[in-house]
């Protein structure tokens, strides 16, 4: 697979011409079929948002929220929030021994989020924990959440 992310018209044209179309024109000459997909670039979700996510949103509504008089710990409220967000992904697959194929339930992961998917999850989260628990966050946008890389501590931007 090749992976081309174009900044400008010009090094878009000289990245294809120089990469996808050597490839391309080898993969179709030996017989194979190409599918080719473009669209805007999306950034994976960042460090910063899951920084967010374990030391705010998970952190201080494991601290606040209880759900019939019963906490959780942050990995509790992380399963909770993504049964309630994210949803299962269901697959079928033929295991051994048997003639029909079985249905796999998995529970989906932030790991495949995009950076606006993942701050639509946050907001999700964030809301519910809110108006459902009445859990009161120190910070409000991932995007001003920091960690000190020399002393660990929390810093705020503004």
């Amino acid at each position: 697979m090749i992976q081309i992310r174009c900044h400008n018209p010009q090094q878009g044209h000289a990245s294809i011409a120089a990469n996808l179309w050597p490839w391309v024109k080898a993969q179709t000459m030996a017989g194979n079929a190409v599918d080719i997909h473009a669209g805007p670039a999306q950034d994976d979700r960042t460090l910063q948002q899951l920084r967010f996510y374990w030391g705010v949103v998970l952190k201080e509504t494991s601290q606040q929220a209880k759900l019939n008089g019963i906490g959780a710990t942050p990995d509790g409220w992380h399963l909770y929030f993504k049964r309630e967000h994210l949803g299962y992904e269901f697959t079928k697959t033929t295991l051994p021994g048997k003639k029909r194929p079985s249905v796999i339930k998995t529970l989906r992961s932030t790991k495949g989020l995009k950076v606006k998917a993942m701050s639509n999850y946050l907001e999700q989260c964030m809301a519910q924990a809110a108006t459902d628990f009445g859990v009161m966050f120190s910070l409000s946008r991932w995007q001003d959440y920091r960690i000190d890389p020399l002393t660990g501590e929390i810093m705020v931007v503004t």
